[in-house]
């Protein structure tokens, strides 16, 4: 009686069907890894920029149409608005009753600062209201 003879060694795999190493695979997922931790902080980088250079367009907006209605109401009335709340209604500015208006997808808020000359605080916030992206402080149009 004889065993059967065992082969040395296993049969040769055509290329299609050779599959990858575990220390291949391992490798490919250590670079994914090292790759994700460079880019995902780049990227996040690149987004906060983009919304804050947005959120400065949006409270630039709000000084450009702040301007707009102080001289539209000078011309309405013949002397220059002396608050907010002279411009403030739907003639003007269309402000809500906390002196705010949406501009794209920020919440832009005007707010009078005290002093000398008197100055003009606008906030853009982000679209929900609660927090604020940006600050522009600009004179009181005269």
């Amino acid at each position: 009686m004889s065993l059967p003879s065992s082969p040395k060694h296993a049969p040769a795999r055509s290329a299609l069907e050779r599959g990858f190493t575990l220390v291949e695979l391992i490798v490919v997922i250590v670079l994914l890894g090292i790759l994700a931790v460079v880019i995902v902080p780049r990227y996040t980088g690149f987004v906060d920029n983009a919304l804050l250079a947005s959120a400065k367009t949006a409270a630039s907006e709000g000084a450009t149409r702040l301007n707009g209605a102080s001289q539209l109401y000078a011309v309405d009335t013949s002397h220059p608005p002396q608050a907010l709340a002279d411009i403030s209604n739907a003639t003007y500015l269309d402000l809500t009753a906390e002196n705010t208006v949406n501009i794209g997808s920020f919440v832009v808020k005007f707010m009078e600062v005290s002093g000398t000359p008197p100055k003009m605080e606008i906030q853009a916030l982000d679209a929900t209201g609660t927090s604020v992206l940006y600050t522009l402080t600009v004179e009181w149009p005269n």
